[in-house]
């Protein structure tokens, strides 16, 4: 995103020129705050992104977005959303014109489509320069608009695409996991498998599930050796080697660091009760 978009202020613009049956943008929007729910029908056609987490409202119930969350929205339909934290502020495009159902469509996306992507900046940027464009002192060509709002869906559709991507990718370094728990993780092998490098690697998997990938593997032996302790009689010496710690004192110091209580004692209580 360019430096004049990181300085720029919030604001809301109303489109003054001539309105084209095939495309015009009647209001732009950047980053306006919203702090209390929204919930009208839609009289055109609008596009929402979100600079926070937000709550969707929709026919099937509701549905949580992280920041970078996107709502299409079309003339008639019910557009309900409200902040998922203590803020939301979201940039937004309504237009109207014949044209725009078929760009939507070209794009590879839906009405009413609920979507995210990893930034919402590349989607924003697009609405900016449509911003741009609608204050062009000489005008600016219908069909001109209309390629910008169709590069705009565009960016969306990629943008929503890649993070369907990454979220797959990271579904599968998890069962990985889930099965070789027992042995080390090697940081470059669970790198390559998610196709992206170390750094990315680590940042998408704190994402994904709120821990490193060594907290996640450590998370999963510890849960293993709960089962173990609970429901067979075996060792806490081979527990340990089975869940891939080191020896039983290893395994007893961080069981009772991360469970609050020594293997032995865990397994006393459990069968007390």
């Amino acid at each position: 995103m360019c430096m004049y978009v990181r300085i720029m202020p919030a604001f809301r613009m109303a489109w003054t020129g001539a309105r084209d049956p095939r495309f015009a943008p009647l209001v732009v929007g950047y980053r306006q705050s919203f702090p209390e729910p929204v919930d009208a029908r839609a009289g055109s056609w609008f596009c929402f992104i979100f600079h926070h987490p937000a709550i969707i409202r929709g026919d099937d119930g509701e549905v949580r977005l992280p920041a970078g969350g996107f709502l299409i929205a079309g003339p008639g339909d019910r557009v309900q959303h409200r902040a998922a934290g203590s803020r939301l502020e979201r940039s937004w495009l309504r237009c109207e014109g014949s044209g725009v159902p078929a760009a939507i469509t070209a794009a590879g996306l839906s009405r009413r489509q609920v979507g995210c992507m990893p930034s919402p900046d590349a989607a924003v940027d697009g609405i900016l320069d449509l911003h741009r464009a609608m204050l062009h002192p000489r005008g600016v060509a219908t069909g001109h608009l209309l390629a910008l709002f169709s590069a705009l869906l565009h960016t969306i559709a990629r943008d929503a695409g890649a993070r369907t991507h990454a979220a797959s990718d990271i579904a599968a370094v998890r069962r990985h996991l889930e099965a070789t728990y027992m042995q080390a993780p090697r940081l470059d092998a669970l790198a390559t498998l998610a196709g992206c490098s170390r750094a990315q690697f680590c940042r998408r998997f704190r994402a994904a599930t709120g821990m490193s990938p060594g907290g996640y593997v450590l998370h999963l032996r510890l849960q293993a050796a709960r089962e173990l302790l609970c429901a067979t009689d075996r060792p806490i010496a081979d527990i340990a080697a089975a869940c891939g710690f080191s020896d039983r004192f290893h395994f007893g110091r961080i069981f009772a660091r991360e469970i609050g209580e020594p293997p032995a004692a865990f397994r006393r209580h459990r069968k007390d009760h």
